[in-house]
């Protein structure tokens, strides 16, 4: 199997769609829910670094924890939060999921221990239905960091691969948007994968983000959460554009002229050409352009100004 596809960007930039659109290619399997696990809190990424050279025994327990918070409530869709009805296990299968996440917690957890509670602050003994014994698991050191990537990677391959053979393609794409802020990380993963880092006007994503239930109410609080994604991008930008698996493709460059953007892409993807994909209209596209008023544009610019410079608006 090909090695995979990451795409990833600041949120509300045109990443979903481009998932759509890789996944319609005839050799390109696209994983529709948003895995999560490898690059958010607490997942691979986290759980790679205190495993190895962020190694203690209190820290491996909780790193083992929230990955399986992570794996066992909010990308399960258990979780009282914008991930409630999270589909991703259903779409990969419930039996494949639970198998790989088994296998995966017996491959990091060394052993387990009980230890004991002590009665409350002035109690001589425990109330009726207080813990007495807390199980604390110990993490297994990676003294070899190369050895945990390959059970990182046998677990996210044993998930994804499955279901791209079933639908008979040779490669996968996953889409998190914040995947633009842990390229190398995914490039530890899989060093043959190629990156899409999808790009859109500032002030286009201000907007949109103003509409969607999950993100900040006003204005200056989205942009509060969006700065600091973009400094961060522009801050590793130039490493990651010498690297010829990391490929910029900008929204609005793509519904202007798919057709030559789509021959780009899958030049660097090392796909072959496909013309029977989807691509990108411009409504949706632009459709965000008169949302704001010309005081939020000042104060969008006030703060995003040469970040759009950066990026070529």
């Amino acid at each position: 199997m090909r090695e995979p596809v990451f795409v990833g960007g600041t949120g509300r930039s045109g990443t979903s769609r481009m998932n759509k659109v890789l996944g319609s290619h005839r050799d390109v399997h696209a994983i529709h829910w948003e895995s999560r696990f490898i690059v958010d809190p607490g997942g691979l990424e986290d759980a790679a670094r205190v495993l190895t050279v962020g190694y203690e025994p209190y820290a491996a327990d909780d790193a083992l924890r929230r990955l399986a918070f992570l794996l066992g409530r909010r990308v399960s869709g258990r979780s009282m939060e914008a991930f409630r009805g999270w589909g991703l296990v259903d779409e990969l299968g419930p039996d494949r999921y639970w198998a790989a996440v088994d296998e995966l917690f017996a491959a990091l957890t060394w052993y387990e221990f009980h230890e004991r509670v002590p009665p409350g602050p002035h109690q001589e003994r425990h109330l009726p239905g207080e813990a007495k014994v807390n199980r604390r698991v110990v993490g297994r050191y990676f003294a070899d960091r190369g050895e945990l990537l390959a059970i990182l990677r046998r677990f996210v391959s044993a998930l994804f691969e499955p279901v791209t053979v079933a639908a008979g393609k040779t490669t996968w794409v996953e889409k998190t948007p914040f995947n633009v802020l842990s390229v190398p990380f995914l490039w530890e993963l899989y060093p043959g994968a190629r990156f899409v880092h999808m790009i859109r006007d500032p002030l286009s994503v201000v907007a949109s983000h103003l509409h969607q239930p999950w993100a900040p109410r006003t204005l200056d609080d989205v942009i509060s959460w969006v700065e600091p994604v973009y400094r961060r991008l522009l801050d590793q930008r130039p490493a990651l554009a010498a690297d010829p698996r990391y490929i910029e493709l900008r929204l609005e460059d793509a519904a202007a002229d798919w057709s030559a953007e789509r021959l780009r892409l899958l030049d660097r993807l090392g796909l072959p050409d496909d013309p029977a994909m989807l691509g990108f209209d411009t409504g949706p596209v632009r459709h965000r352009d008169d949302q704001l008023s010309a005081d939020d544009r000042r104060r969008v610019l006030d703060r995003l100004s040469d970040v759009r410079d950066e990026l070529g608006y």
